[in-house]
């Protein structure tokens, strides 16, 4: 068996066509990219052999499936990949515009789109095991928070993880502690 050439990889329509679908659809896994473009699996499977030979796309096995990306994306493959579920996507970026978060006000506010509240715990933990969300326990409080900050938000010489934890603490400090008791709000929060 000869192998082409990287340019011969992109010689053929079904292979521009794979190309194509996995720009617009990142993160696709292998039976939805097959049901897509309207191939066969074992003619999907030779043509996606010859693209990852010629390293125009990668695979990722992301649970029980098998998720494609063009070579270029493959830096935040697990976002790309998590995000493909529409409500993995709408509580991380519900939780990118609310940092920081008690889980109660995440399970409120979810609870009035319709989600249940073992469901939503169920998403919360998806997302904080990927590292796109993190929790920080607070006394009897879990706070959460969208783990990925803008650049220009994050000092450089601070790593994203202390300058999360450090921002989730101030924030909790300066809202008022519903129900806590009186020793509790005397004593100040640990500093990370």
């Amino acid at each position: 068996m000869t192998r082409l050439a990287p340019q011969d990889a992109l010689a053929t329509p079904r292979r521009r066509q794979i190309m194509d679908a996995l720009q617009s659809n990142p993160g696709i896994a292998f039976r939805e990219l097959s049901r897509l473009i309207g191939l066969p699996a074992g003619t999907l499977r030779h043509h996606l052999n010859v693209l990852c030979r010629a390293r125009f796309i990668v695979e990722r096995r992301y649970g029980a499936t098998l998720r494609l990306f063009h070579a270029e994306s493959d830096a935040n493959w697990v976002e790309l990949a998590l995000r493909r579920d529409p409500a993995l996507a709408v509580l991380h970026d519900w939780l990118k515009l609310n940092p920081p978060a008690t889980q109660r006000k995440i399970l409120e506010t979810m609870s009035a789109k319709g989600w249940p509240r073992s469901t939503t715990q169920h998403r919360l933990r998806r997302l904080t095991q990927a590292g796109l969300a993190i929790q920080i326990p607070r006394g009897r409080f879990k706070l959460y928070s969208a783990a990925q900050l803008t650049a220009e938000a994050r000092p450089s010489s601070v790593p994203e993880a202390a300058h999360t934890s450090a921002l989730l603490s101030t924030r909790f400090q300066q809202e008022p502690r519903v129900g806590a008791s009186a020793w509790a709000t005397s004593v100040p929060a640990p500093t990370p």
